[in-house]
């Protein structure tokens, strides 16, 4: 998850980086690494908590924090494990105190019956600015508003994006939501739910399941992790921050539950996916010789009865580390080009449209891969493209139900070495045998030689006990003692929750343990029961692996809560809920072992500043471009703290200028800055620094690189967005002026005769990649064109062209459409349409991209025989 880099060093850091066992080190002015090295295009996830000097810390609780104990309670302070007693605060109905009590099942069959389903898609109006969540020691650069101890954003390669995916039968409800963040926590789980009931009046409590995507470069700051651990990666919590994710996922999910009609589903498996590494590989050097990685793929389909694509969901494992820590750009990184590709690829082979989800599945050892000669921008819209032509090839195997079975449990557990290992169980404990009661973190084997298990020897850990107690966190603390786990069916496919990055083992683990449930009940001979594993799902317990996973070490092993059967013990939990949902309990939806540690504090939300010169254009676009070239726009807009601008891109009709339409197709929506097409940066002056002023200019850019296939016309781009006007926030809206595109300088159109069949290329000159300076974001180069030769190579046009023919005695006739003939590598035209499969002179082909709206051709001559 975390990758670390120090710039500087402060005593308490230095302080507590000693009492965990970290080494302090920095290279962040250290050249990259090169391309082609096996981590380039993954995190190095290797952890030491970095300084910043920009801000002191104080290891004092913020206003808001619970009470600090005199000393945190141990191993006697336990309470009864089958009766926990009650925490009196006055309440109608009091809750039970930290303990593990009895699994609580009522009998409630299982609903079944004909599926409804919806689908809601969320953009979320993040503010730019804000720190981004999975590299830690991310200090170097910006300091703003929305940041905390680690460095802010400065702009988008694509907006995140909230999708959810509603089912219901006769009326028992379940929602999945692929959320666009590094990890899940419980404050967003428990605060979407929270906001639904408080925006609709809706109890969805336990019935929505969330899976991030595990891109390192999305908003951070909604972990309520204390500060003093918030520069490893997560940045310190903020209310605010926390309230804005999860008022859009819930506004997502009542989209999708606005949505629900008459549907149709199925899911379909591959085994085996990806067996040569071309989308992500194995990791965990550790254990390659115990565990590959987790190569199942499993794609569920949603439609409507008539056959229209709703929804698919895609679970396979892949880390979203693409981009590097130096990275300033907000992104979904790999898991959100996987969406993206999916989408575009379904629309352009199904002739539809569809919305994606992609949810992890055992991402924890796996990293991605791509090909190391294409440019990271490139690579990640590669993965993207290779997973989604499989994704897309599965889904049509799909045999479609009309009705399921619908049923969702889940439950908040409480956790303590007493519940989680049996009586004299001796191998999670310190060289005077004492276990780690309160979890432990960093953890190496005493004496234990590099490849070797640490199993049968004394662990050397940061015990959270002292840990927790240094920073004056009281003990149980929420997001260590309490993990938020659910488990959902659909028919005969169940859904368990991973609170955390999932190794393979685990996986396997949770498959195995499932199977034998169903074995248990003689339903294997069926073949008809099968589970996914969503990571990243709920809540975040770091990594998560078997024993004799985590007992070969290595940093996804030491980034772990509870030592070698933590993980099993949360999927023994998981079976307890799939096992009811069996047998016919399906109540209570949700429950509590205690009540919820993690609590919202009040917050008062930023001022807003405003904008000087509003409307105004910085640098206007150019009046003319060549396909491939780069479109650059400045204008001065809103203040981040509202929203990023919107930037359409608009064409020229008779009647006017109309948005060019969605790349996916989706209904309603334009070609846009919302995917990574178009970058968005945001350029204030005076520059971002960490103070809200009473007005500042609020300057954005984009940058386009015009598509190699791009229809040629005249085009002009429309920005929108909100702005403070001193009073009231207020929409404005900026037009560039008009400009032209069309064919490059430099493109080939090829042509060869195999007897009166010809055989056309059409090709364009790459366009060599470029970034700032500082590797912070891209400047040239970096869209993936053809992702079938090398970025260096002339890239293939395979849009379909309209051609017209030409003779020394015989001018152009009628144009006929010729669409790319994959097998071929090239458009293929029988000469016979023509009239001249016995002409025996020269043939000049003219050609232009069939979607012109300004045709601009491109011309060769052929000879005949």
């Amino acid at each position: 998850m975390f990758s670390s880099c120090l710039s500087r060093s402060l005593p308490v850091v230095f302080a507590i980086a000693t009492f965990l066992g970290f080494s302090v080190a920095c290279t962040s002015d250290s050249p990259a690494p090169p391309e082609e090295s096996r981590d380039a295009i993954s995190s190095t996830d290797t952890v030491a908590p970095p300084v910043d000097a920009r801000a002191d810390l104080d290891p004092a609780p913020r206003p808001d924090a619970a009470p600090v104990p005199d000393a945190a309670p141990g191993p006697d302070a336990v309470f009864d494990h089958d009766t926990a007693g009650e925490i009196d605060e006055g309440d109608a109905t009091p809750e039970p105190q930290f303990g593990r009590s009895a699994h609580r099942r009522e009998e409630y069959p299982l609903v079944e019956g004909p599926l409804q389903a919806g689908v809601g898609v969320g953009y979320f109006e993040v503010p730019v600015g804000v720190s981004m969540a999975g590299f830690g020691g991310r200090v170097d650069g910006i300091n703003s508003t929305w940041s905390g101890l680690l460095k802010g954003s400065q702009g988008l390669h694509g907006w995140p994006i909230f999708k959810a995916l509603a089912f219901e039968a006769e009326g028992e409800q379940v929602v999945f939501v692929k959320t666009p963040m590094m990890s899940s926590a419980t404050a967003v789980t428990e605060g979407a739910a929270a906001k639904l009931d408080e925006l609709y009046g809706l109890d969805l409590r336990g019935r929505i399941i969330t899976g991030a995507g595990h891109s390192h470069h999305t908003v951070a700051r909604y972990w309520r992790m204390p500060d003093l651990l918030a520069i490893a990666g997560v940045d310190t919590p903020d209310e605010e921050v926390l309230d804005r994710i999860t008022t859009a996922l819930a506004e997502t999910v009542k989209s999708a539950l606005d949505d629900l009609g008459p549907a149709e589903w199925g899911y379909a498996t591959q085994e085996g996916f990806d067996p040569d590494d071309e989308i992500y590989g194995h990791r965990r050097e550790e254990v390659q010789h115990l565990y590959g990685k987790d190569d199942r793929l499993v794609v569920l389909g949603v439609r409507r009865p008539d056959g229209r694509p709703l929804a698919a969901m895609v679970n396979f494992p892949v880390h979203g580390t693409g981009f590097g820590s130096r990275n300033d750009l907000l992104s979904e990184d790999v898991p959100g080009a996987i969406e993206m590709q999916f989408e575009e690829y379904f629309f352009s082979t199904e002739e539809q449209p569809v919305v994606a989800l992609f949810m992890q599945s055992g991402a924890g050892d796996a990293a991605p891969r791509g090909g190391v000669k294409y440019p990271i921008p490139q690579r990640i819209e590669r993965i993207g493209l290779l997973a989604a032509q499989s994704a897309v090839e599965l889904y049509r195997s799909i045999e479609w139900r009309s009705e399921a079975e619908v049923g969702v449990r889940s439950r908040r557990l409480d956790l303590h070495y007493d519940w989680i290992y049996p009586e004299g169980y001796d191998d999670f404990s310190d060289e005077s045998g004492t276990p780690y009661y309160w979890g432990g973190w960093q953890c190496r084997g005493k004496g234990v030689e590099e490849g070797e298990s640490m199993s049968g020897h004394p662990k050397v850990c940061s015990a959270f006990e002292s840990l927790l107690a240094l920073m004056r966190v009281p003990i149980p603390f929420s997001e260590v003692h309490q993990v938020y786990l659910s488990t959902a069916r659909l028919g005969p496919l169940f859904f368990m929750s991973l609170p955390g990055e999932p190794n393979n083992s685990i996986i396997r683990y949770m498959i195995h343990e499932f199977a034998a449930r169903i074995a248990e009940r003689g339903l294997e001979e069926s073949g008809a029961f099968d589970v996914m594993g969503i990571g990243y799902s709920q809540d975040h317990a770091l990594y998560l692996s078997t024993a004799e996973d985590w007992f070969m070490g290595g940093y996804e092993a030491e980034m772990s809560f509870f030592g070698p059967l933590g993980s099993s013990y949360l999927v023994d939990r998981q079976m307890e809920l799939a096992e009811d949902l069996l047998d016919g309990y399906a109540r209570p939806v949700f429950y509590n072992e205690s009540r919820d540690l993690s609590t919202p504090g009040e917050f008062t939300p930023r001022a807003l500043e405003v904008s000087v010169n509003l409307g105004s254009v910085i640098q206007d676009v150019a009046t003319d471009y060549e396909r491939t070239e780069h479109v650059h726009f400045h204008w001065v807009g809103g203040d981040p703290s509202i929203a990023p601008p919107r930037v359409r891109v608009q064409y020229s009709t008779d009647s006017g200028f109309v948005d060019v339409p969605h790349p996916a197709g989706w209904p309603g929506e334009a070609y846009d800055n919302t995917r990574h097409h178009i970058l968005t940066r945001y350029t204030p002056d005076p520059p971002a620094s960490g103070q809200i002023r009473a007005e500042r200019q609020h300057a954005w850019l984009i940058d386009w690189q015009v598509p190699h296939d791009f229809p040629a016309g005249t085009y002009r781009l429309v920005a929108t967005g909100s702005y403070w006007d001193g009073a009231e926030v207020r929409p404005y809206e900026v037009v560039s002026r008009e400009f032209g595109i069309r064919q490059a300088t430099g493109a080939a159109l090829s042509a060869e005769l195999h007897d009166s069949e010809l055989h056309l290329r059409l090709t364009l000159p790459p366009v060599e990649f470029a970034q700032e300076k500082d590797r912070r974001w891209p400047t040239a180069g970096w869209r993936l064109f053809d992702a079938t030769v090398a970025p260096q190579e002339p890239q293939n046009v395979r849009v379909p062209l309209l051609i017209s023919l030409s003779t020394d005695t015989l001018p152009a006739a009628e144009e006929h459409l010729v669409t790319f003939d994959h097998a071929a590598g090239a458009y293929l035209f029988n000469l016979a349409q023509a009239g001249l499969e016995e002409y025996a002179g020269a043939i000049t082909v003219d050609a232009h991209v069939a979607a012109d709206h300004v045709p601009s051709p491109i011309q060769t001559t052929v000879g005949h025989r």
